[in-house]
């Protein structure tokens, strides 16, 4: 439409082409005050034709600088201030306006999953403003007040366009905000000049329902000052809320059934596994100590200790099946399956699962392994260096006959008199520091838990 024309006094309409005419009009002074008749607007419309045949008689137009060709524009991540609200999904308030305030709280409520990016805000006067938005993963309601209860997502400066006139704040202002169907997502949305646009509506009708639509509910909240002061019921923010669909995956008619392996599979381990012993053949003399762990794999501490034989050095569940985890310190009277009292002669019947050491830790600190294994005395359960003085690493799976004070080697024959059953010491001790906890050993915690202890230690 050209910037200029003269006034037609027979028609009223100041210029026209072929699809649409301006009028003359009156002139105002903000906001309605002040007429003066017949003057003409200076400006521009872009419009855009619906399909239909041109015109028999096209008017030419009045200035011939105004280009009809669509101007090019680049694609943006999200739609922009020019595109009508309306083409957006949103949920928008009441823009009847009639009350001024720093700020409103007020609840939104998911009825299916939702991903919140923007919004319009209405202000009460035409300029600048500073705005700061807050939310809170629950409703407002007893913490209005409370700050600390609030996280602050966006903070930014914004010309607004005054009353009435919905105002988009700037792209990426927040990051998305997401809701599941049931999810209670209070807002704060307060202007640091105390001038946004509300309504004002009866203190019973706080906390109901002013607008829904099928994916969003927003309630009637509360005025507030800025920053967090005030208390006034009954308040609906004026503006609009943007969000997508996130949509829910739908499940296949047709499910896939896994055949089942004729053998359970077992998950790899990271450390090769111990021979599988014959319970079955007996000696008649006495075999080597074996090599024990304190921790094993099961799904319950109970399956793990029936019959300890899934071990997971390291004390870690990725040592264990995907469906099992890994039970530290096990001491030896968990484990099912071990020997009785030494008899004076060897046993005819099938030899038990194993006998584990005097030592419930084959994992040993020192300078270095031949260190380690001189007195095999400063355990490290878990196969971590971390357990160990400064100076010192841990040796994993140390074998009973290379440590120095290892017991004698049995005799062929077996002794007159009976063998007493080893001790079998915890090696884990409360203590309100180490050297305390050592210093004399005697107060044990043997599954490693500082509930065992005493609340100062």
């Amino acid at each position: 439409i050209p910037e200029h024309a003269i006034y037609n006094s027979t028609s009223n309409i100041a210029i026209q082409n072929s699809d649409v005419g301006i009028s003359f009009g009156l002139n105002k002074v903000f906001a309605f005050r002040q007429i003066e008749v017949y003057s003409v607007y200076n400006g521009s419309f872009r419009y855009t034709r619906d399909t239909m045949p041109p015109s028999p008689n096209p008017t030419v137009s009045h200035s011939p600088s105004i280009s009809f060709m669509p101007t090019e524009l680049t694609p943006t991540s999200r739609p922009t201030d020019s595109m009508p609200a309306q083409s957006l999904m949103n949920i928008t308030a009441t823009f009847d306006g009639g009350y001024t305030i720093g700020g409103a709280m007020f609840d939104m409520i998911a009825k299916q999953k939702v991903s919140i990016y923007s919004m319009d805000i209405i202000s009460s006067y035409v300029g600048q403003s500073s705005i700061e938005i807050y939310i809170r993963r629950q409703t407002y309601v007893g913490v209005d007040t409370d700050a600390t209860s609030w996280v602050k997502i966006a903070s930014f400066a914004l010309v607004v366009n005054g009353f009435s006139e919905a105002t988009r704040i700037p792209d990426n202002s927040f990051d998305a905000i997401i809701m599941s169907a049931g999810d209670i997502v209070s807002f704060y949305i307060t202007s640091t000049g105390g001038h946004l646009q509300m309504t004002r509506f009866s203190d019973s009708v706080t906390g109901t329902v002013h607008e829904s639509t099928n994916e969003l509910i927003m309630h009637v909240g509360i005025g507030k000052t800025y920053p967090f002061l005030g208390h006034e019921k009954g308040i609906v923010w004026n503006g609009r809320i943007f969000y997508d669909i996130i949509p829910t995956p739908v499940p296949s008619s047709s499910p896939i059934t896994k055949g089942l392996t004729p053998i359970p599979t077992l998950s790899p381990r990271t450390q090769p596994t111990n021979a599988p012993v014959n319970i079955e053949a007996t000696t008649k003399m006495p075999t080597k100590l074996p090599t024990y762990s304190i921790n094993f794999c099961g799904e319950t501490r109970t399956d793990a200790t029936a019959p300890c034989n899934r071990p997971c050095p390291h004390g870690l569940d990725s040592e264990c099946s995907s469906n099992e985890k890994c039970f530290i310190n096990v001491q030896p009277n968990e484990c099912e399956g071990l020997t009785d009292m030494p008899s004076f002669s060897p046993s005819e019947a099938s030899a038990v699962k194993f006998t584990p050491p005097p030592s419930n830790s084959n994992n040993f600190c020192g300078e270095t392994r031949t260190d380690a294994t001189a007195r095999c005395d400063k355990p490290c359960h878990n196969g971590l260096d971390s357990e160990c003085a400064s100076n010192e690493k841990c040796f994993i799976n140390v074998q009973p006959n290379e440590c120095k004070a290892q017991t004698k080697v049995p005799t062929k024959m077996p002794s007159k008199e009976l063998t007493k059953a080893p001790i079998i010491q915890s090696n884990n001790f409360c203590g309100k520091t180490r050297t305390d906890a050592t210093t004399p050993c005697d107060r044990a915690c043997p599954n490693g838990i500082n509930s065992e202890c005493a609340s100062n230690e």
